[in-house]
Order: C-alpha cells, then sequence, then structure tokens
C-alpha cells in the first residue's frame, strides 16, 4: 500500500505515548536499550561498621555477541581475612528479567529494586558463599548535574542504612552486620570506552546525623572533563554544584604505568573548597576478567580496563549561603578509580 501516510494526530499520539512510557531519572529500572552498543550497570558500595566492606556491579550489555549478555560481579572484603569474590556473566537467554525491569537474575544472583528495600543476593552453595545485601531506600534518587547527554548517572541512594547478611563456607552461623550503603544507575548507548577514558568517584559512608557527600569526576579521551558534587544532610541538600574544579594529585613516586591512583582530589569552586584524599587500598580488579570468554575477548580490542576502590577521607568547607552558615564537614568513605583505557604518558 505505498503511499499509505498515518494521520498526524495519530502520530502525534504515538509520540506522546513512548515519552510517557519513558522512566524518569531516578527510577532504577533497567533501561534495556536496543542500540548495539548500550550499557548499563548498578554500582553498590558498602563499609559496615564491623569492618566488612561490599563492592559490586550488575551490568547488561548489547556489546559484544548477542543483544543482551548480564554480569554480576562483587567483592566481599572482611577486616581480617582475604577478599572473597562472587561473579556470574551469562549471554542472551541464559539470564531473566522481570517484565517490570527492576528484577533479575543471573545464575546464582539477584537483583531486586522494586521496593522500598534494594536487594542484591549472591547463593551459590557450590562454592559455600550466601551474601545479602539490603539498602533501606529514602527515595530521593538524584540525576548528576552536567553530565554528557549521551551518558547518564543516577545517584538512587546516597550512604543509606544498609544490612548484609553473610555465610561463607567454615562459618557455623550467618552474620548479619550494619552500615551505609551508595548505589548509582549509570546507562549509555555508545561503547563507554569512546566517553570516558578515567571515572572518579568518591562516596562518604558515615552513619548517624552525619553529612553524605557524592562526587563524580569524569575525563573523557579527549581530555574534556566534567563533574559533580552533591552534599546532604538528613535529607536536604546543603550544596550541589556541577561546575566544580576537582585538580588530581597523583601519588608521589608512583611508577608510570598507565594507571595512576590519585594521592588527593583537591575541590574548589563557588562557596566549596576542600579535598579528599585516597587512603589505603582496599582492591584492585581487571573488569574484564568477570565476562564470559567471547564477550571479553572481543571487547579487550576496545579496552584494556582497570579498576581500584580505596579508603578515603574528606574535608569540605562550604560558605554561608541564604538560610544557612557557612559549615566545615569531615568524614569517611570510600573511593573508586576506574580506566576504561590507560593513560597515555604525555596525558598522565
Amino acid at each position: 500500500m505505498r503511499g499509505v501516510r498515518a494521520p498526524a494526530a495519530v502520530l502525534a499520539a504515538l509520540a506522546l505515548a513512548l515519552l510517557a512510557a519513558a522512566p524518569e531519572r531516578g527510577d532504577p529500572v533497567a533501561r534495556r536499550s536496543a542500540a548495539d552498543d548500550a550499557l548499563e550497570y548498578w554500582d553498590f558500595t558498602a563499609a559496615f561498621d564491623d569492618g566488612h566492606r561490599l563492592l559490586a556491579r550488575v551490568l547488561l550489555t548489547n556489546e559484544g555477541p548477542g543483544a543482551g549478555t548480564a554480569v554480576a560481579v562483587g567483592h566481599l572484603i572482611r577486616p581480617n581475612g582475604p577478599a572473597v569474590e562472587f561473579h556470574n556473566g551469562r549471554l542472551e537467554g541464559n539470564w531473566s528479567i522481570e517484565p517490570d525491569g527492576r528484577r533479575l537474575r543471573i545464575g546464582s544472583t539477584e537483583l531486586d529494586l522494586g521496593a522500598a528495600v534494594r536487594t542484591l543476593a549472591h547463593d551459590n552453595n557450590r562454592r559455600g558463599i550466601d551474601i545479602r545485601l539490603r539498602i533501606e531506600s529514602p527515595g530521593r534518587a538524584r540525576a548528576s548535574g552536567g553530565e554528557r547527554p549521551d551518558y547518564r548517572v543516577d545517584l538512587l541512594d546516597l550512604a543509606a542504612p544498609a544490612e548484609a547478611t553473610i555465610q561463607l563456607a567454615g562459618m557455623p552461623a550467618p552474620l548479619t552486620t550494619r552500615g551505609r550503603a551508595t548505589l548509582t544507575h549509570t546507562w549509555t548507548e555508545r561503547s563507554e570506552p569512546e566517553l570516558v577514558l578515567r571515572r572518579i568517584e568518591f562516596t562518604s559512608l558515615d552513619g548517624g546525623n552525619a553529612a553524605a557527600v557524592y562526587l563524580l569526576a569524569l575525563r573523557a579521551p579527549g581530555g574534556e572533563k566534567t563533574h559533580w558534587l552533591l552534599v546532604e544532610r538528613a535529607g536536604r541538600v546543603l550544596y550541589e554544584a556541577s561546575d566544580v574544579i576537582v585538580d588530581v594529585d597523583e601519588r608521589p613516586g608512583a611508577p608510570a604505568r598507565g594507571y595512576p591512583i590519585p594521592a588527593r582530589l583537591r575541590v574548589h569552586g563557588a562557596s566549596v573548597s576542600g579535598a579528599i584524599s585516597l587512603e589505603r587500598t582496599l582492591l584492585e580488579h581487571d573488569p574484564l576478567g568477570d565476562l564470559p570468554q567471547p564477550f571479553r575477548f572481543l571487547l579487550s580490542f576496545e579496552m584494556r580496563p582497570r579498576r581500584v576502590w580505596t579508603e578515603a577521607g574528606y574535608s569540605l568547607q562550604l560558605d554561608a549561603a541564604p538560610g544557612r552558615p557557612a559549615v566545615e564537614l569531615t568524614g569517611h568513605g570510600i573511593a573508586s578509580v576506574t580506566y576504561l583505557n590507560p593513560l597515555s604518558p604525555a596525558s598522565q
């Protein structure tokens, strides 16, 4: 039926329906883009009162073989023992997601974002690992400021109350511990190494009435930088800006191997100044090692990634603002430094 065109009113109604169906920013739902290079992941960073740390990522991507690869990887860092790694990777058709896009299962790993309590669970009887993280979400998700339109980051939960239940081989009974956790959701329809060379994040994880701080610092392959700083206390935003400047101080004497880890991040901008000190290294990790082999092989031509997490402390000074006196803030948390590819010697 050549030449038949839908009425303008029908096209307009269809466009409105598609817009209405698009998830709002801050909704943790999986975007599930059909783009060839689409990628999205949820990152968990948790610190517990007894010294345990939990670092985890759940990732969906269309890159590599097939149209939907799912990966879950995490590390439980024990206060007096080696880190425990857990991971699952499945190609399309071998993992499941609920129709609402908020619950998925990858092998023995389950992610549930459909309720006020977010849950990440890994139960591998063969390896004797049962780890369950529950985050009590206050429902104050925020979209990062100053971001590129093709690379989006939502801060779903910042230093939210969290609980973990841990059962490992040889333990007589499960251990339950309380602490704080931060959860972010990142998605893009382009290959991430085309957009980001280095990604630095800091999240404070102090409890009680302490302020909650989150910093995102992106460096593109061409050298362009994007920064976003958010400071909250008791659910109230004390400071938020995407025009802050973040200067990176490298560690003196560190070998130039393409993945330099900062010693300090100096933050300054309108009405804010301070620094974040990257301290003891918690974990170094090669993300490609957790991917299914066909996917890992193909992506190795595009990127050579590296991730490092450190303990970190911060000190920030906020100038007086309407309705608020000047504030000095200090606290602790975890910083992560992710390289999608090594820095060239000229750009370090």
